[in-house]
């Protein structure tokens, strides 16, 4: 599982400083400032065991589908059908924490930049050797062969729903950019399980949605903060000076994965069925050595304007105001995560 990564930022011009002691998060000892102690971190990852292993998470996502699997099953004897449970996924947690992700460490982006085209994680995957994939077998595939082509269809739009009849005009809608709301009663038995097993922690962001959104638009609005517009205006004259165009610290990485999408977007069907690598081709190693050397300019460019630390502080600041405004209903989303993933 790869972990999602966010800027790192803790101390700031004399103007910006926040006294530490006046922050709700901790250092990581170099006295830097951590995401993972920002003052809203607690609230987003309320429920989350930080310590737990990947053996932990692996048996726990196993009883859960386990779990599942057992109410479909049930489920489907109840529209007349029988049904195996298909418990075995051969589904690997993995954390990658041996794999290095060290952005701001100069020999790390000289090899990786910023570990888009030349990714740290594909590249220790081709490094090790990788076991052969073994072929899943659908434990229901010889119940299913002694049913009629129809009778095949009924069981599908049991286990599935409406999605599995789903009309081409129908699909491409629900691939539009158009939010669509998730009706689980409209996914047949997978849709009943998957409801009654994680139900009970969707439930929880849908009756703090309103909560949630003003959390996330408190990013956005730091987006235009005064403070986070003067700090890209520094950084985006020393990028200036070293011969690149950017106007927000953004800007840099958006563009590369901008390009990287384009590729994926130009892929034939060929291409997906042979399996080949899009990051191999002449085009995309020429976007990573772009890459690399952007991202070595931005580097230089937020240690000489302090970057991290001050975006971080700046962040810390909004996080603790907006904490003390919503404290009442921040602690009860906490406490609704927290009994949500107890069960």
């Amino acid at each position: 599982m790869r972990t999602t990564r966010f800027l790192l930022a803790a101390a700031a011009t004399a103007a910006l400083v926040l006294p530490l002691a006046a922050c709700s998060g901790g250092t990581d000892g170099d006295g830097r400032l951590k995401w993972e102690d920002s003052p809203l971190a607690e609230y987003w990852n309320a429920g989350y065991d930080p310590n737990q292993t990947e053996e932990e998470m692996q048996a726990e996502f196993d009883a859960q589908n386990t779990k599942r699997e057992e109410l479909i099953a049930q489920c489907m004897v109840d529209e007349g059908f029988e049904y195996t449970p298909a418990t075995d996924t051969g589904a690997m947690i993995s954390f990658g924490d041996d794999v290095e992700w060290e952005p701001d460490k100069k020999e790390w982006v000289e090899k990786y930049g910023y570990g888009i085209i030349n990714d740290p994680y594909n590249a220790q995957a081709e490094q090790e050797p990788q076991p052969e994939p073994s072929e899943w077998i659908d434990p229901n595939q010889d119940y299913l062969d002694t049913l009629s082509p129809s009778e095949q269809e009924a069981f599908y739009e049991a286990l599935y729903g409406s999605s599995y009849s789903m009309t081409p005009e129908e699909a491409e809608d629900m691939n539009s950019d158009e939010p669509v709301e998730y009706d689980w009663t409209q996914y047949g038995c997978q849709g009943f399980a998957d409801n009654e097993v994680y139900g009970s922690s969707n439930d929880v962001y849908t009756q703090f949605d309103d909560l949630t959104t003003r959390m996330s638009e408190l990013y956005e609005k730091m987006e235009e903060s005064p403070e986070v517009v003067e700090l890209d205006a520094k950084w985006s004259a020393c990028m200036a000076d070293a011969g690149f165009d950017f106007g927000k610290m953004m800007d840099a990485q958006q563009g590369f994965y901008d390009e990287v999408n384009k590729i994926y977007e130009n892929m034939t069907e060929e291409d997906w069925e042979t399996g080949t690598d899009p990051m191999k081709s002449p085009e995309a190693q020429e976007i990573g050595e772009r890459e690399i050397k952007t991202a070595l300019a931005d580097l230089e460019c937020r240690s000489k304007t302090n970057y991290n630390d001050a975006r971080m502080t700046i962040q810390f600041k909004l996080e603790e105001q907006f904490v003390k405004e919503n404290k009442k209903e921040l602690d009860e989303f906490k406490a609704a995560q927290e009994q949500a993933n107890k069960g």
